[in-house]
């Protein structure tokens, strides 16, 4: 779990006025991705990235398991890049599951988590996003 306190204020506020998505007006470098893992970001989720702000998205699986999508947060002294490169990010996610699990960064994404027991929503680079959970 994130402290509120690191979350920008900005987001903050509008988080405790009950507002969860809040349109981007500045967007997230693709291209860091590619740099780092050698191929692009697929585009759906650049777009997933690139459209809101918000704490994060939840929802259930058939098997009742609570689903919970990466945040897409701005943090105090952090740009919108760091959803891709801070230490939330997607970059730093895809590097601890690829580097504690074994995970393969080139056929999948790790892009949430399951509850319990803690496992990845996986997303399938090669078919485009069928998400898979690993358990």
């Amino acid at each position: 779990m994130i402290p509120d306190s690191m979350i920008s204020d900005e987001l903050k506020e509008e988080f405790l006025q009950g507002n969860y998505f809040l349109k981007k007006t500045e967007y997230t470098d693709a291209s860091l991705f590619k740099k780092e893992f050698g191929y692009d970001l697929p585009q759906d989720l650049q777009e997933y990235l690139n459209l809101y702000w918000h704490p994060g998205i939840f929802g259930w699986d058939k098997f009742y398991e609570c689903i919970v999508l990466e945040a897409v947060l701005k943090y105090e002294n952090e740009s919108a890049d760091d959803v891709l490169t801070g230490t939330h990010g997607l970059i730093y996610n895809a590097k601890k599951w690829r580097d504690l699990f074994g995970g393969n960064i080139n056929e999948y994404l790790p892009i949430g988590t399951l509850v319990s027991p803690e496992s990845y929503v996986l997303y399938e680079i090669k078919t485009g996003g069928d998400d898979y959970a690993e358990s």
